[in-house]
């Protein structure tokens, strides 16, 4: 019983940790409630703590977790120790970036924390993209944690998001086409590199719902890598989970932070070409530190494309991607393919309005 409740506990600082890290990257300082309130609480209406002080508390909840006796890995869809040690290095390397700056040491750490999950052998990169998005594979392979759905039951919402607008392709009635590659970004990809290869990670064309044999050009670069086919074709209830972390991601985190601390190593390489060789593209060999740097930056870029992965590199590196030129450049200043330029401000969200309503004590964001 006691093993059970202490597996439950590190269940809830997991999660905890987790929608904190989401908090702090996204808003920065926030209020910071580790002990239950109620309306009498004195803390009710609390102040906003510091950024250090959030990730302070982030870190003793995975590392609490880490001890807790959960399974390093089992097929659930419950927090792992896998996961825990996961998203404790993506915590490490953000913390040695933008805005704590606290460089080697926690580069290092987040290398060790990347580097016990790869050793584990408990993970492994699919064979090919379309188990990405197969059912079939939740919780298993490459996917280290992930929200569930069940079809029928309790199914994902996002499929219509993922589909061209009112171009009647999907069983779905609602097609809103609301998230879609622009082709800048795609032609940023390495010539040959499968991932840009029709229905890897992105489509141009599919079928009529009307007459299966029929192709309709759908006039851009939509997100097959979220496409659920069954639920497309017939169902138009999806069961689809959704990664938050994946395995490749971890591979790349270890391969970036490794690199910081002395430079690329032959461990580095295996991370970063085990993705290289799944999109067959050839092995990266030869580069100096700064040279793997970005190439791990690029591979981060095309290999988590539209997976709430890559504005918080941004943010962490203060560094933005020219889809044009290939090459990295200051956050600040940087210009999208589609129009907007970044300024200071935007390396933090607004505290939402109804948020600020709500308690007079907190205090929104420079710029806003």
């Amino acid at each position: 019983m006691k093993a059970k409740k202490n597996q439950l506990l590190g269940e809830a600082r997991f999660l905890r940790a987790y929608y904190y890290y989401n908090l702090v990257r996204i808003f920065g300082s926030v209020p910071l409630i580790t002990d239950p309130i109620d309306l009498s609480s004195e803390n009710l209406y609390s102040s906003q703590e510091t950024v250090e002080n959030i990730y302070t508390v982030i870190v003793e909840d995975l590392t609490t977790a880490e001890a807790s006796g959960l399974p390093f890995n089992d097929g659930t869809g419950k927090v792992t120790l896998g996961a825990v040690k996961s998203l404790l290095s993506s915590v490490y390397l953000t913390m040695a970036g933008n805005p704590l700056q606290l460089g080697s040491e926690y580069y290092q750490k987040a290398a060790d924390k990347a580097k016990e999950v790869i050793d584990s052998a408990e993970y492994s990169l699919f064979p090919t993209y379309a188990d990405l998005h197969d059912p079939e594979q939740n919780n298993t392979g490459e996917n280290i944690f992930m929200v569930q759905y069940e079809a029928f039951v309790d199914p994902s919402d996002w499929q219509p998001l993922v589909i061209p607008y009112n171009m009647n392709i999907s069983a779905y009635s609602e097609q809103t086409g609301a998230i879609y590659a622009n082709e800048n970004f795609i032609n940023s990809y390495e010539e040959g590199d499968k991932r840009i290869a029709e229905k890897e990670f992105y489509y141009t064309t599919y079928t009529s719902k009307f007459d299966r044999d029929e192709t309709i050009v759908l006039g851009g670069y939509f997100l097959y890598k979220h496409f659920d086919i069954v639920a497309n074709l017939d169902t138009a209830s999806s069961d689809l989970n959704w990664d938050l972390i994946r395995y490749a991601e971890v591979l790349l985190i270890y391969a970036e932070a490794s690199n910081e601390v002395s430079g690329p190593t032959a461990a580095a390489y295996d991370a970063v070409n085990g993705i290289r060789t799944r999109a067959e593209l050839p092995d990266l060999a030869g580069l100096s530190k700064d040279q793997f740097r970005e190439a791990i930056w690029k591979e981060k870029w095309h290999e988590l494309s539209y997976e709430n992965v890559t504005w918080f590199d941004m943010v962490r590196l203060k560094k933005g991607f020219n889809v044009t030129t290939g090459t990295f450049e200051d956050f600040v200043g940087h210009q999208f393919a589609y129009g907007p330029t970044l300024t200071e401000r935007e390396l933090l969200f607004p505290i939402p309005t109804d948020e600020l309503r709500n308690n007079e004590n907190l205090v929104q964001n420079a710029g806003y």
